[in-house]
């Protein structure tokens, strides 16, 4: 556990800034306030520095976060282009699918999200939601695309 708590550590003081900075933009505008805490960033590399990849040979840009949303605050509306693992640390997170309707996720709920279903996660309780938010991506693949 202390070399896994050291490898998410050791990653995130080299995070890549770019990808950081995406996953914020990406979760926040002017009407939105979504805190976003980088995990993992491109390129990560297994706790004896292997390179990831799926099977096939792809190489694999996995990253990680911590997103948290106020009590009262919406993310923007979009989809994600990438597979997404989400885990709910606390607080209650409400999704809205559009016409595919609205699912309540709380703590120690953990799923995998739509990807060509536009959403947004609202927090309509009074303490913030907080969940870890893990990207299984590939190169040239958008993690989060605003609708």
């Amino acid at each position: 556990m202390q070399c896994m708590i050291a490898a998410v550590l050791l990653a995130t003081v080299l995070a890549g800034p770019a990808v950081a900075e995406d996953l914020k933009k990406a979760y926040r505008d002017k009407e939105h306030v979504v805190r976003v805490e980088p995990l993992l960033t491109p390129p990560v590399k297994s706790v004896v520095g292997e390179d990831i990849f799926y099977p096939g040979g792809t190489a694999a840009e996995i990253s990680a976060a911590i997103i948290e949303l106020p009590p009262g605050q919406a993310t923007p509306w979009h989809r994600h282009g990438v597979p997404l693992f989400a885990y709910i640390l606390s607080g209650e997170l409400q999704v809205d699918y559009a016409d595919k309707g609205v699912r309540t996720f709380g703590p120690g709920q953990a799923f995998m999200e739509a990807m060509n279903q536009r959403h947004r996660g609202v927090n309509n309780g009074k303490e913030p939601v907080r969940l870890i938010a893990v990207y299984m991506g590939a190169k040239n693949m958008k993690n989060v695309i605003g609708e």
